[in-house]
């Protein structure tokens, strides 16, 4: 974490998603030990109300308080992005796998429009920031992550024309990358990925998802949600197809295959399950900051190590069996 912030007085974390930032109030932790979080998103181009200013006005403003020491700690959650606050003077890179932090302090009351990059073809989404009185008041807040839970339709007669030229438009290529990477894990050896009984079903699941988008905003949220699962599904994916390949390369595999369970990809695939939450359990973002930061740090241990990593070596010592081990004499990685 860069640039020490010296006892500010709230902490917000934002987090980008390639449509919009999550934030979360985390000194304001609710009984049930949550923060407060809510995702902000720009308002369609054809949807702004008078007076509000166009690819720039947001359904959910942060609210701070004027004259009040703020850290702002910035981590993307899937491609790099940054924030920034032109009118504040103040720019944040969010990198994977870290977080970063600035510091704020507004002075005088009013509204700050905030700018949001990232690295990826379409729709370089604008936030807003807002300076209130003495009180964090979060427009509409969620703590619930927004895909799995209903959602309140559009009031605008057209949304359903503006999703399907969204669709269409400018996130066929998005879309259609995705439906690619699907494809490519289905061909690839791994036992139990995708979760599916038939080739296309996981692919046929996730159109299925798409098609019951209601307006534009909920169309993102599903498609964070299914990338965020994909990206998952492949990093389980190349994790199976490295314990799998170590184990193969066990000088005493002949006498560890004498074991009476030994199909290596099936307990492979269980290991991994049994060592991270399921995806329909991440429910919000700090969760699946978790998640992520947990199988990234599984793939770069074993890449680093081999057989000498922690996460083989406990691969290993469930897949043989200490009883087995001691019969026969199998020494750990």
């Amino acid at each position: 974490m860069d640039e020490v912030v010296v006892d500010p007085a709230i902490t917000i974390k934002a987090i980008g998603h390639q449509w919009y930032w999550t934030y979360e109030y985390s000194d304001y932790n609710s009984g049930d030990e949550q923060s407060l979080t809510f995702d902000s998103y720009t308002i369609p181009e054809d949807d702004p109300e008078l007076g509000q200013s166009r690819l720039l006005e947001v359904d959910n403003r942060v609210v701070v308080p004027e004259k009040t020491h703020l850290r702002i700690i910035v981590t993307p959650a899937d491609v790099p992005h940054s924030w920034a606050v032109p009118s504040l003077g103040v720019k944040c890179d969010a990198v994977p796998g870290r977080l970063n932090q600035t510091s704020i302090s507004v002075q005088r009351e009013g509204v700050y429009y905030a700018k949001k990059t990232f690295l990826a073809p379409s729709l370089h989404n604008r936030q807003l920031l807002r300076r209130g009185g003495n009180a964090l008041i979060p427009t509409n807040p969620t703590i619930e992550f927004p895909t799995n839970g209903p959602v309140e339709e559009s009031s605008s007669s057209s949304s359903s024309e503006e999703l399907a030229t969204f669709r269409n438009v400018i996130a066929a290529n998005n879309e259609a990358e995705l439906y690619s990477r699907i494809t490519f894990l289905e061909n690839q050896n791994y036992y139990g990925l995708p979760p599916q009984t038939r080739p296309g079903e996981y692919g046929a699941i996730v159109r299925e998802h798409f098609d019951q988008a209601i307006h534009v905003g909920h169309y993102r949220r599903i498609y964070d949600q299914e990338l965020l699962e994909l990206k998952i599904l492949e990093v389980k994916g190349a994790l199976q197809n490295r314990l799998h390949e170590l184990m193969l390369s066990e000088p005493n595999l002949p006498r560890i295959l004498e074991f009476p369970y030994n199909n290596i990809r099936e307990h492979a695939f269980s290991f991994i399950e049994d060592s991270t939450e399921s995806v329909s359990a991440l429910r919000h973002s700090f969760q699946r900051d978790i998640m992520w930061g947990t199988l990234t740090s599984y793939i770069q241990d074993i890449s680093g190590r081999g057989r000498h990593s922690e996460i083989y070596r406990e691969f290993y010592r469930s897949f043989t069996d200490e009883n087995f081990r001691q019969f026969h004499g199998l020494p750990l990685p």
